[in-house]
């Protein structure tokens, strides 16, 4: 019987990463969503990192201003004005390890739910 590859064993995570400042940011965002490797597969932090964690993949982006004005697009229309406002105040936000990770996930959330009825 062949037993599987240590790949297929385990669940890997990927860990996307850029530097810590907007566009870059919006450009992990935008890449972490288009890699349909699954939400629960993937994490986003900025750089520098802390400590790396074992068995996860990292893959650094780098800032690209079409993706960046597609995110931007994207959370204005389909979830509101408001929303995109919050992103941007939490990017902005001190350094906070898990920031990225925190934006990403709120997406997820406010795409599921749609857009904000005032």
């Amino acid at each position: 019987m062949n037993s599987p590859s240590p790949k297929e064993s385990r669940n890997d995570m990927v860990v996307f990463t850029c530097k810590d400042r907007f566009d870059d940011m919006m450009t992990c965002i935008y890449e972490a969503w288009a890699s349909h490797l699954g939400h629960n597969n993937i994490k986003l932090r900025t750089e520098p990192l802390g400590t790396m964690e074992l068995f996860c993949e990292y893959r650094h982006v780098e800032a690209d201003k079409e993706k960046t004005e597609s995110v931007i697009r994207t959370i204005q229309q389909k979830i509101s004005f408001h929303a995109y406002q919050m992103v941007y105040h939490a990017a902005m936000a001190a350094d906070e390890e898990e920031k990225l990770d925190s934006i990403y996930r709120f997406l997820i959330l406010g795409f599921h739910y749609g857009r904000i009825r005032s």
